[in-house]
């Protein structure tokens, strides 16, 4: 998608600004170097949830067990509804990068820029390997969630890389 503006007579092509996800240390999103607002903890932590996968799905039941630990199921429906619609409303012009499918969630990542990705990428297969991908391999993930198990996962996904790096 392109918009023209005419500006003293020129015409400019702009695209819009692609999204930039912050995975290590404290969670953000971002669009054109201006922070994304969501309107609950709930859809933020959603988007985070679905990115913590390689192929960017969770199954429903999954996700709203991440979100609401202790809801009970027959709620389940109605919250992920709601939460859908924070969530797309908060990426705005990339709403469409959230789809729900019959069960399960899929966020659709291509040409979203995710510091964890592009850190696994740039130690994975690379020679020579980039210290500063290393450095953030090192660093935690998602701050306020640590201590939930889906997390810890990252973290241990993010050793075992570091370890085959050591083993060479």
């Amino acid at each position: 998608m392109s918009v023209e503006n005419t500006v003293e007579g020129a015409t400019e092509i702009t695209r819009p600004s692609h999204l930039v996800v912050t995975m290590f240390g404290i969670p953000a999103v971002s669009r054109g170097g201006e922070a994304l607002e969501f309107s609950t903890q709930h859809a933020f932590k959603a988007l985070f949830c679905l990115l913590s996968t390689p192929e960017g799905s969770l199954e429903a039941e999954t996700l709203g067990e991440r979100l609401w630990p202790d809801a009970p199921l027959s709620r389940l429906g109605q919250r992920l509804s709601t939460m859908t619609w924070q969530l797309r409303r908060a990426l705005g012009e990339d709403a469409w990068r959230v789809v729900r499918h019959p069960g399960r969630f899929e966020f659709l990542a291509d040409g979203v820029e995710i510091d964890l990705q592009s850190a696994r990428q740039s130690v994975l297969g690379a020679s020579p390997v980039d210290p500063d991908a290393v450095g953030m391999l090192n660093r935690a993930v998602l701050v306020p969630w640590a201590d939930e198990p889906w997390v810890r996962d990252i973290g241990a996904e993010n050793e075992r890389i570091l370890r085959q790096l050591e083993r060479g």
